[in-house]
């Protein structure tokens, strides 16, 4: 058997013996490490052992063998610092089956010296068949027929001693979801503890599948189970720690920083190359939104979040960066050099492409509160709340709306040649002299919408990402630098347009000026 050891804690952690399936006739517990692993990073000490299948033996045989591998682990669970008295059992298909089997009828762990009502803790089945009879495959009749009923865990459901959760997909075709519900029917009926979960698109396989972390994002399984056994467990093992929490956000953290400042190194190779230092615009968007999207679905064990609202932030962050990010290519691709660089490429002279390439750095810099406020959104570990979340979803539809029509509105004004040399004051731009980095701040006000929760402190930083927008648009890298750029071309027009018009925040503008 094979057994892997939690984090050290202040508790000596829970035993959790896993059988894995194969159709009673296949199966290696090496190909479940990462079972063993996620459920040891929950802060349970975990035992896969092997069981003889058929036809080296039949169900009397491969259950001896199970029982005999759970007596096993309780016996070495306090060699490894594990608490032998807060045992679980648990399994997968086939495994599910025995597990359940193990925990319903006592006459299989009495054997071997282990009494099933003072010993187990309960007991979690992933798609087991519970209640398969009639049988109407040759090999399953080899392996059961001889039993009969003495095979279906169904048949001893009010012997029921210890909680049972049973795991199952909506579209398994291979254990139907009913051998879940009718067991966990029948245990409540007589009096026991069950409850069936159904998981909407899980097969029989990605219900087992989904506990590995590439996966997590199609369904909670894992959290349920953690949440299942930290409840029978007691205190300090409800789920990951907050310091495996903390960890897992760090490493996340790095791997952010390290995406953009990569991006922002191939952007200054790039625009010296194009000779227009435009495009790192356009790095900077996609590299923004590329951060937010990996820190969102990266697969790092212990990381929180829920499944839903994970793909949900990191389609919205994949939408905000390809609307702006495309955006700024089809305009850099025909317009001169950004004002803002050719000032800087004036300004700094010979030392412009050294300097440039540490102010992008500072820019990567600047985009990871940015892209980790997006992570943070995303990783939330509250359940989804339709309120909280569905607000700050519609920022985010009013913020990418919001600008497009700024961004259409201004375009169609420059592409009129009446419009030469004026200043544009039409729809939104009549409420704001920046409409567009209004809505863009506004989206950024949707982050820690979604990532509020009074119980997890590292929530409260993505409200850095409003606060921080703010300044750079409003006094930094945004307004100001816009704003000369349009005084030296426009002059008076745009002096006048200044008196009548919000600079930020949207108002009604006062009286309309002469624009020439």
């Amino acid at each position: 058997m094979d057994i892997y050891l939690p984090a050290a804690g202040e508790r000596p952690p829970p035993v959790v013996v896993f059988f894995y399936g194969g159709g009673w006739k296949t199966g290696d517990r090496a190909m479940y490490r990462f079972v063993g692993r996620d459920l040891a990073a929950c802060g349970f000490l975990t035992v896969i052992p092997d069981y003889r299948v058929w036809p080296e033996v039949g169900f009397d045989g491969f259950m001896r063998d199970a029982a005999a591998a759970v007596a096993a682990a309780r016996r070495e669970a306090p060699r490894h610092g594990g608490d032998p008295s807060r045992l679980f059992l648990m399994g997968h298909s086939a495994g599910a089956h025995i597990a359940a089997m193990l925990a319903l009828d006592p006459s299989w762990l009495g054997g071997a010296g282990v009494d099933t009502r003072t010993a187990l803790s309960g007991m979690i089945g992933l798609a087991g068949p519970y209640d398969f009879l009639p049988l109407n495959d040759p090999v399953l009749e080899a392996i059961f027929a001889p039993v009969g009923p003495r095979t279906q865990p169904i048949t001893f459901a009010a012997s029921a001693s210890a909680p049972l959760l049973l795991l199952t997909g909506a579209d398994d075709t291979t254990v139907r979801p009913a051998n879940s519900l009718r067991l966990a029917a029948r245990v409540n009926e007589s009096g026991g503890q069950a409850r069936a979960i159904v998981y909407p698109g899980l097969t029989h396989v990605t219900v087992l599948g989904s506990i590995a972390a590439p996966l997590r994002f199609l369904a909670p399984v894992r959290e349920d189970i953690c949440r299942f056994l930290g409840a029978r467990a007691g205190s300090g093992h409800e789920r990951t720690s907050a310091g495996g929490d903390s960890r897992a956000m760090m490493v996340l953290i790095a791997c952010q920083a390290v995406i953009l400042s990569v991006t922002m190194a191939v952007a200054w190779w790039y625009q010296k190359r194009a000779g227009n230092a435009g495009w790192v615009d356009v790095f900077w968007t996609f590299a923004t939104g590329g951060a937010a999207v990996a820190g969102a679905l990266w697969p790092v064990t212990d990381a929180p979040g829920h499944p839903w609202r994970q793909m949900c932030v990191a389609a919205l962050a994949a939408a905000w960066s390809a609307r702006l990010g495309l955006y700024l290519r089809a305009r850099t691709r025909v317009r001169p050099e950004d004002a803002r660089y050719a000032g800087f490429r004036r300004d700094w002279g010979e030392d412009f492409q050294k300097r440039l390439f540490w102010f992008l750095q500072i820019q990567a810099a600047a985009a990871l509160p940015l892209a980790m406020a997006m992570m943070l959104a995303a990783r939330n570990p509250a359940p989804v709340s339709w309120a909280a979340d569905l607000a700050a979803f519609v920022l985010i539809v009013l913020s990418v709306a919001g600008a497009g029509m700024s961004d259409r509105q201004l375009a169609r004004f420059l592409a009129d040649p009446a419009h030469a040399g004026r200043v544009c004051d039409r729809g939104l731009w009549a409420w704001s002299r920046h409409p567009n980095y209004f809505f863009e701040w506004l989206g950024w006000c949707a982050w820690p919408v979604f990532a509020f929760n009074p119980s997890w402190p590292l929530g409260w930083l993505a409200f850095l990402a409003p606060v921080l927008m703010y300044w750079l648009l409003v006094h930094v890298s945004g307004i100001p630098p816009l704003e000369r750029a349009m005084l030296a071309s426009r002059g008076d027009a745009y002096r006048a347009y200044q008196r009548q018009t919000s600079a930020f925040f949207p108002f009604p503008s006062r009286p309309p000026f002469a624009n020439s």
